[in-house]
């Protein structure tokens, strides 16, 4: 799975993946990837469906929807 996203800073952050039941099925530390956009993999779910992305940095945290199709 890519994800694209864009930090305002170059400050840690880290990037969560949920379930639609709130169980938490990915969590990545993105350490230091520096101001402006960036796409990093994580780990596809096994079955299509709509998950949860949730973003964290020292900014607050950022909650989008991923739709993953098989």
């Amino acid at each position: 799975m890519s994800v694209e996203m864009s930090l305002p800073t170059s400050a840690p952050a880290r990037i969560e993946l949920f379930d639609t039941r709130g169980r938490r099925l990915a969590n990545r530390d993105l350490g230091v990837l520096g101001a402006g956009r960036q796409r990093i993999e994580l780990e596809s779910p096994r079955s299509s469906g709509i998950y949860w992305l949730r973003l964290h940095s020292n900014q607050g945290s950022v909650v989008t929807r991923a739709v993953v199709l098989r």
